[in-house]
């Protein structure tokens, strides 16, 4: 049974349509057909759980109108590429006749300037009027463009200017003019009536919708399990599509390092045996007589030695008649002086 997404509330279908922008249409298609080929056979274990048999008929119907839907989906962006090559070459097409309808204009109006008489030279006047007013080619717009080369063959149809323009190439693009505008316009209505954005947002309501229908199973099939004593069960219904494992990092095993050559370092010189020292003088301290501040006492007999120190003696040989001579052996222990 085909669903019918515009009967769901306003409520679900957001909620769905932000649940489905969060996964791809591959992996809930996967998700969805290892739940349905589960329950070909844990359908009865789960109905007891919350998972009943609307529920996986509402799965499967949500499964095969995605699978719908994304075809439709691929089959009008095809369309959108088609037609946006289409409307392009009929633009590209139409600027090329409006060049060559406003040069034949442009000659009419030179033509018509050289002719005598009011009339001619009101219609060429007109003429330059509508060149000056389809100066300004549109760069994308279609409808635009259309417009334009409208008003140029309008022009070239009046009596007075197809009478100049008829040895000039003017009924043929009057012919080519017409086959163009209709080209135009017909394309830039399928342009614009075209978009794949509906189909996108179909898609995501019924991912939403076939992720809802799993999380519910997968609680269902946990429960179940518990009840029965089957751990196989709920791991049926895992939601590895959905939320497949991480890869964890293998541990990196250092490879030991190649051995080095070893070098062998020179010996390093031994410390020279220390020749003992010479042993150093005995330092003795002598003491030191300290200058007294008070004069020194001189004797008598001292102060007669050191006067007759500082005296020089002539030896007698040189002084004959002279038999005394004084010497410092001639004092006596007394101090006194002897003679010979």
């Amino acid at each position: 049974m085909p669903l019918d997404l515009a009967a769901l509330s306003t409520y679900a279908r957001e909620r769905y349509l932000r649940i489905g922008h969060h996964f791809g249409p591959t992996e809930v298609l996967v998700q969805a057909n290892k739940h349905l080929l589960a329950l070909q056979t844990h359908a009865a274990d789960l109905h007891h759980h919350g998972f009943g048999t609307a529920d996986r008929a509402q799965l499967e119907d949500a499964r095969d109108a995605l699978q719908q839907a994304l075809i439709a989906r691929t089959r009008t962006r095809a369309m959108d590429y088609t037609t946006l090559h289409l409307h392009r070459g009929a633009i590209r097409q139409g600027r090329h006749q409006r060049r060559g309808a406003r040069a034949l204009l442009a000659s009419a109006a030179n033509h018509l300037h050289q002719t005598a008489g009011g009339d001619a030279t009101d219609t060429a006047l007109q003429i330059e009027g509508c060149l000056t007013h389809t100066a300004r080619c549109p760069e994308r717009d279609g409808e635009s463009l259309a417009l334009q080369l409208d008003v140029l063959r309008n022009m070239l149809l009046r009596p007075a200017v197809a009478a100049v323009t008829v040895d000039r190439g003017g009924p043929e693009t009057v012919t080519d003019l017409t086959a163009t505008i209709t080209t135009l316009r017909t394309s830039n209505f399928q342009h614009v009536g075209t978009s794949a954005q509906s189909d996108t947002e179909r898609v995501n309501v019924l991912e939403g919708m076939i992720v809802t229908l799993a999380r519910s199973a997968r609680k269902a099939a946990v429960a179940a399990g518990h009840r029965l004593g089957s751990e196989a069960l709920a791991a049926l219904f895992e939601l590895s599509a959905l939320y497949p494992p991480r890869a964890t990092a293998k541990p990196e095993v250092a490879e030991p390092a190649a051995a080095k050559p070893e070098v062998a370092e020179p010996a390093a010189a031994e410390p020279a045996a220390a020749e003992p020292a010479a042993a150093e003088p005995a330092v003795v301290a002598v003491p030191v007589a300290q200058p007294s501040s008070e004069p020194p006492t001189i004797s008598p007999a001292g102060a007669v030695q050191a006067l007759m120190r500082s005296l020089t003696v002539v030896p007698a040989a040189s002084r004959p008649g002279l038999t005394t001579s004084f010497t410092g052996a001639d004092t006596g222990a007394d101090g006194r002086y002897r003679t010979n």
